[in-house]
């Protein structure tokens, strides 16, 4: 796939993750990848193109391969709202946004965003599992904060 410099340009200037995966003989492999991949995910730009999907995400599920070909086969998106990335050595998870689209009949693009939890804990000891953050709080902390149950 070839990329004109006014998409690439287009496609440098996003803040979140943005890569390209061209199917192979049954294999995804990286294509591109902007910076913003190589900030957010820590691994250099170098170090991962041409590369194998496997290789460069092991810690990811099996059935994202799978996942990859209906979104070429079929044409359908696909997301996954909480993707936890663990790096090469294990050394870092954070929680992202993971979404794949159809680019072509052989290129599948991938998004991968941050994604911002609420930091306060419930009643009974347990992490909020809400993403619909305001600062550190989602809505219902952020009102409990402030004693009141609507605005």
């Amino acid at each position: 796939m070839k990329l004109t410099e006014e998409v690439r340009a287009f496609i440098e200037s996003l803040p979140f993750s943005f890569t390209l995966w061209e199917r192979q003989e049954g294999k995804f492999y990286s294509l591109y990848r902007n910076k913003a991949s190589e900030k957010l995910l820590g691994i250099k730009k170098e170090d991962f193109l041409g590369k194998e999907y496997y290789t460069c995400y092991p810690h990811a599920p099996l059935s994202y391969k799978e996942r990859f070909n209906r979104v070429l086969d079929k044409g359908e998106a696909w997301g996954v709202e909480e993707f936890i990335f663990v790096g090469k050595k294990g050394e870092k998870q954070k929680s992202f946004r993971f979404t794949s689209f159809r680019v072509d009949e052989r290129t599948v693009g991938t998004i991968i965003e941050p994604v911002r939890m609420c930091r306060k804990m419930n009643h009974d000891g347990t992490p909020c599992p809400n993403m619909a953050v305001l600062g550190n709080f989602c809505m219902r902390h952020a009102l409990q904060q402030l004693g009141k149950k609507a605005l």
